[in-house]
């Protein structure tokens, strides 16, 4: 995947659109093989790039470089606690964003589930934000 990145980078094919799509893929599967192989420490510089692109003005991509994003949002939020940074985790999960993240994270096609499924990852994040500040607070 490392090379993939490198390779679409340097080519001149194809098309500048179709790079950005591509990179986008591969910087948020390669973070999910980082976080397996329990290396974390490269997955916020993985998801800081790709939330630093501009979303896709065509709908279709629009809607799948959001579902990646929220993805890749989750796995920084893993690694930044992994290596003992629950805080610095959640500004990958602003408030702002943590409904958008969820709702992209949900298979749309069973919405009876879902409900209960959203509920409990806003809790599990909750939680987080209670022990980042339960760690603060005895630093």
């Amino acid at each position: 995947l490392t090379r993939c990145m490198a390779l679409c980078q340097e080519s001149p094919f194809p098309s500048s659109g179709m790079k950005k799509k591509i990179l986008e893929s591969a910087r948020v599967s390669l973070a999910f093989v980082w976080l397996e192989l329990n290396n974390p420490a490269p997955v916020a510089c993985l998801a800081d790039a790709v939330l630093r692109e501009e979303l896709p003005t065509n709908q279709s991509d629009r809607t799948i470089s959001q579902r990646l994003r929220a993805t890749i949002r989750l796995y920084a939020c893993e690694a930044m606690t992994l290596m003992g940074n629950p805080r610095g985790g959640l500004k990958y999960l602003p408030d702002d964003q943590v409904n958008d993240v969820v709702d992209f994270m949900l298979d749309q096609s069973s919405s009876n589930d879902n409900h209960d499924v959203k509920d409990t990852i806003i809790a599990s994040i909750s939680g987080m934000k209670r022990l980042a500040d339960e760690i603060d607070g005895t630093k």
